[in-house]
C-alpha cells in the first residue's frame, strides 16, 4: 500500500492559520483539535482543519509546504476558499479511507476534466490581490487538467 502525505491548513475561529506537512493525517489533526502536544496550534486555539492536499512522497509535500509558507496571508486564503469557500472544518468528514482520496471531491471540476477557470475568475480574486492562483494539485494526486 502507497503511504500519502499531506500539507495541511488549519484555521482558528479568530482567524489565526496553521500550515504542517503530516504523513498520517487524520491522526496529526486529532493531535491538534485534542491539543495533546504543547504547540503553537494549543495555544493559539487552532482546531479547524480547512485545506489538505495530498502527495505520493515526503520530498514533494515538504517542498510545496515551504513554498506556501513564503506566500503572504491573503493568497493562503485565496488558496483556502478555492476549495473550501465556507472555511468549514473538513475534519469532520475525514477518515483513514478518505483521506487518500478526498481531494479528488473536493478539487475544483476543472481537475476532473473541463477546462480551468480564466485567471480574471472572481473566485480566484482576492480583496487584497489580485492575482491567479495556479493550483498545481491536480497533477500532485493524479488528476488530469
Amino acid at each position: 500500500m502507497e503511504r500519502t502525505f499531506h500539507v495541511y491548513l488549519m484555521a482558528s475561529k479568530s482567524g489565526v492559520l496553521y500550515l504542517g506537512v503530516t504523513g498520517n493525517l487524520s491522526h496529526r489533526v486529532g493531535q491538534h483539535k485534542e491539543k495533546s502536544i504543547p504547540s503553537f496550534t494549543q495555544r493559539y486555539n487552532v482546531t479547524k482543519l480547512v485545506w489538505f492536499e495530498p502527495h505520493a512522497n515526503i520530498r514533494a509535500a515538504i517542498s510545496r509546504e515551504k513554498e506556501i509558507k513564503k506566500w503572504r496571508r491573503s493568497k493562503k486564503i485565496a488558496l483556502i476558499e478555492s476549495l473550501n469557500p465556507q472555511w468549514n472544518d473538513l475534519s469532520l468528514k475525514l477518515s483513514d479511507d478518505l483521506a487518500t482520496q478526498s481531494f479528488t471531491t473536493l478539487a475544483p471540476s476543472w481537475c476532473r476534466g473541463t477546462e480551468p477557470p480564466h485567471p480574471a475568475t472572481p473566485s480566484f480574486r482576492t480583496k487584497q490581490a489580485d492575482f491567479f492562483f495556479p493550483l498545481r494539485s491536480c497533477e500532485a494526486v493524479g488528476l488530469r487538467r
